[in-house]
């Protein structure tokens, strides 16, 4: 993997190196159908620069990024495994276009952490082995790009539950997410529109 330093990088100038690839937040965009919080189209404008970057982020997210110290001190306290920020974006060497921004690293092991927060009434979306597809999405893209085995999910849920979870490396999925994501990048890389606004 190549990695690029994040240390005193701006947020501006994190959102802009975001647009030169394909992140795990943006893989359930492209991989699942009637995804509520980005669309394939929507996510094309912003990878061809087609729109303008915009720094603001929402309360929820700004909510989210403020707790995820505390979700992966709560992880830690929960599984006695200890995590550490890596400080860095990772690219895959095969796959340039792809890279992810991890929330920890698990210390002395090939594993990731992602770090969620999320209202009480998505509890039901959780129970002791499902969680939300697009977070499953994501962690393949993780160990996509990794080349790891093993990824974590640690949520706080509504301020009330923190749950966790493991999720295995899928070949299978992995694959499916190459396949996918390297067809959507080549219309970002083209700019071709396949949508037709």
């Amino acid at each position: 993997m190549k990695k690029i330093s994040t240390v005193g990088m701006t947020r501006m100038e994190w959102l802009k190196q975001r647009r030169n690839g394909i992140g795990g937040s943006d893989a359930a965009a492209i991989m699942l159908d009637n995804y509520k919080y980005q669309t394939p189209y929507g996510l094309w404008l912003d990878k061809t620069g087609a729109v303008p970057i915009s720094e603001t982020s929402s309360l929820q997210c700004r909510v989210g990024t403020y707790l995820e110290p505390f979700v992966a001190e709560l992880f830690t306290e929960a599984t006695g495994l200890k995590v550490r920020r890596l400080n860095a974006m990772l690219w895959n060497d095969i796959y340039p276009f792809m890279f992810a921004d991890i929330d920890r690293r698990i210390e002395g092991r090939e594993e990731g952490l992602e770090c969620k927060t999320t209202s009480a009434f998505n509890q039901k979306c959780f129970d002791d082995e499902v969680y939300l597809p697009h977070y499953y999405a994501q962690m393949q893209h993780y160990m996509a790009v990794t080349g790891w085995k093993k990824w974590h999910l640690a949520v706080l849920i509504g301020n009330h539950k923190f749950i966790h979870y493991v999720c295995e490396r899928d070949e299978k999925d992995i694959a499916e997410i190459f396949r996918k994501e390297s067809e959507f990048w080549d219309l970002v890389r083209t700019r071709t529109n396949i949508w037709k606004d």
